[in-house]
């Protein structure tokens, strides 16, 4: 369900077309994993601040000028930006090092 992480719209060259804000949509859809792929020279290129939101302040602001593509992926995800997630992941890391995995 895309409405707690908000979702990523892309074209069918999986260009991204679109963000859509978390709890503006619910449903099956696409969201962002924070997995990155960057030109270094075109990122250190750009005129960004010393601190900033990569989302916000960069995928945000130049997707539509330069073309940013996104990969769909069906595997396995979890967020731990929550504590009760954060918990959960780290018993499940434990099981998967007890499992050898």
């Amino acid at each position: 369900d895309v409405s707690r992480y908000g979702s990523v719209e892309i074209d069918e060259d999986l260009r991204i077309k679109g963000f859509t804000e978390k709890n503006q949509r619910r449903g099956r859809g696409l969201i962002n994993g924070g997995i990155y792929i960057l030109d270094k020279e075109f990122f250190c290129g750009l005129d960004l601040p010393d601190r900033f939101s990569l989302e916000r302040d960069f995928i945000s602001r130049y997707f539509k000028l330069y073309p940013f593509y996104g990969l769909p992926f069906e595997g396995y995800f979890i967020d731990i930006g929550v504590p009760e997630d954060y918990e959960r992941a780290k018993r499940e890391i434990i099981n998967l090092k007890r499992l050898n995995l």
